[in-house]
C-alpha cells in the first residue's frame, strides 16, 4: 500500500470515527438497539479494508478496494441520517398528538408557536426533498447531505420542545382545566340548585305545618 493509498485509508477511518461513530451513539441512545443496516455496512466496510492487506494485492487492487470500502462508508453515512430522520420524526409527531388539544399560543405569546410552525415547515420541506433525491442518479455523498439537512432541521425542532418542556405542560394543564371547568360550574351549579330546592322544600313544610296547627 502506498503512501496515497494510506491517506484514503486514513480518511475514510477518519470520516467513520469522527462522524458515524457519533450518529450510531445517537441513534441508540435514543432507540436502545443498533442499526442492522449500518452493522452489515461497517462489515462489508472491513472486509474490503482487509483485502487490501493481502499478500499478492497489487495497487490498482487496492484502489479497488479502497473504493468499495468508501462507497460503504458513504451508505452508513446515509442510513444513519435515514434512520435518525425517522427516529426524530416519530418523536415529533408522538409530542403533536399529546398536544393536539392544547392551546400552545399562550407560551411566549405566541412566539413559540410561530417558531415551532416554521422550524416543522422546514423539516418537512427538507426531508421530502431529501427522500426524492435519494432516487436520483446522484452521488451518496449528496444523498446523505441532503438527509443531513433534514436532520439539522428536526434536531432544532425537538430541541425547541425540550426548552419549552416547562411551558407546553403548563400550557397543557391550563388546556385541561379551560376543558373541563364548565363542568366543574355545572356541578356546583347542580349543588346550589339541590340546596336551593332542599331550603325551599323544608321552608314550605314549616309553613304548612304551622299553617296546619294554627288552623286547629
Amino acid at each position: 500500500m502506498n503512501s496515497t493509498h494510506q491517506a484514503v485509508l486514513d480518511s475514510l477511518y477518519r470520516q467513520y470515527i469522527e462522524v458515524i461513530k457519533p450518529l450510531i451513539a445517537l441513534w441508540e441512545s435514543r432507540e436502545e438497539k443498533f442499526m442492522l443496516p449500518v452493522f452489515n455496512e461497517v462489515r462489508a466496510f472491513n472486509d474490503h479494508i482487509a483485502r487490501c492487506y493481502a499478500n499478492n494485492a497489487t495497487e490498482h487492487y487496492i484502489e479497488i478496494q479502497l473504493k468499495g470500502a468508501s462507497r460503504h462508508i458513504n451508505r452508513m453515512m446515509l442510513d444513519c441520517y435515514k434512520y435518525l430522520n425517522t427516529s426524530f420524526k416519530k418523536e415529533i409527531e408522538k409530542f403533536e398528538e399529546k398536544v393536539k388539544n392544547v392551546d400552545l399560543s399562550i407560551i411566549d405569546n405566541g412566539d413559540f408557536v410561530i417558531k415551532y410552525k416554521n422550524l416543522r415547515n422546514d423539516t418537512v420541506v427538507f426531508l421530502n426533498h431529501a427522500k426524492i433525491l435519494e432516487h436520483k442518479d446522484i452521488s451518496d455523498e449528496e444523498k446523505y447531505n441532503a438527509f443531513e439537512t433534514a436532520l439539522n432541521s428536526y434536531m432544532e425542532l425537538s430541541e425547541l420542545v425540550n426548552l419549552n418542556f416547562t411551558k407546553i405542560n403548563w400550557a397543557k394543564a391550563k388546556s385541561l382545566l379551560k376543558k373541563y371547568s364548565w363542568i366543574l360550574s355545572a356541578i356546583a351549579s347542580g349543588l346550589v340548585s339541590i340546596l336551593l330546592a332542599d331550603m325551599l322544600g323544608c321552608k314550605l313544610f314549616e309553613n304548612l305545618w304551622h299553617l296546619i296547627f294554627k288552623s286547629n
